[in-house]
């Protein structure tokens, strides 16, 4: 993904590891985020390891088409997104 948007496991480390490991307010918040950082990058690129596939949902990337459609199946009927015009038509 960082081939994308520039975000190695590093970079989103460092903003994910102070919101879901806060370093308690009686320690040393320089000291500590160094290793909180590293944690977060090493739960990140071993992704696979610290949460095995369970069976569940995959939900995969939805991609708009060269001339901006993405179809959409339901339930009630199978529809195209026009993103140009942002409205769905039957097919």
């Amino acid at each position: 993904m960082s081939d994308e948007n520039m975000m190695d496991a590093s970079n989103l480390a460092i903003i994910f590891g102070p919101t879901l490991m806060p370093v308690p307010s009686d320690r040393d918040l320089v000291f500590c985020q160094v290793y909180v950082n590293e944690l977060m990058k090493n739960i990140i690129i071993h992704y696979e390891s610290v949460f095995p596939f369970d069976g569940g949902v995959v939900y995969e990337r939805f991609i708009v088409d060269d001339e901006g459609y993405l179809p959409v199946c339901c339930e009630l009927a199978c529809l195209l997104y026009d993103s140009n015009r942002h409205i769905f038509t039957q097919i």
